[in-house]
């Protein structure tokens, strides 16, 4: 559970860092499991990083379509029961983002060797190190959000040596 005194959408500061986490992932990983988890092929212009941060914000850390069902609410601006629902679907997708990518790297998925991890991606080199830091920016309990997902058999495993 996000806590409640953060915001993925309208703190700047939180958005840009979540998004900061998330691109330390290399980009041909990043960009695959974004394409099976929204179910599109992406085409764009301009660079692929830029074109990936942006789907990050927009696209993962926001969820339009369930935005536009609250009715009356200003962009931004939303109560407190419809920021619990952003907030959770927020979450099961960059969860599942975390875990995919994990899994994809694990099983080798991918024809060639290429690391999970950009080499600037702040001494973060395991999958449980980039859900350690978006629990932070969450505040969330580290521990009990681990054991949660482990019990749940959303476990991760991989680890840059």
């Amino acid at each position: 559970k996000i806590h409640k005194s953060v915001s993925l959408y309208n703190d700047f500061g939180t958005r840009e860092a979540a998004v900061k986490l998330l691109g330390y992932y290399d980009s041909r990983y990043l960009r695959i499991a974004l394409e099976v988890l929204f179910g599109q092929v992406f085409t764009f212009n301009g660079t692929v990083d830029a074109f990936l941060k942006s789907f990050l914000t927009n696209r993962v850390l926001f969820d339009p379509a369930l935005a536009k069902k609250f009715d009356g609410l200003k962009e931004g601006i939303f109560t407190p029961a419809s920021k619990a629902q952003l907030d959770s679907v927020t979450l099961i997708k960059v969860l599942d983002l975390i875990w995919f990518l994990d899994k994809l790297k694990c099983e080798s998925l991918l024809p060639n060797d290429v690391c999970l991890f950009r080499l600037e991606s702040n001494g973060i080199c395991s999958s449980r190190g980039i859900l350690e830091q978006f629990f932070k920016i969450c505040k969330q309990d580290t521990q009990d959000s681990f054991k949660v997902l482990e019990e749940r058999g959303y476990g991760v495993n991989y680890e840059r040596f």
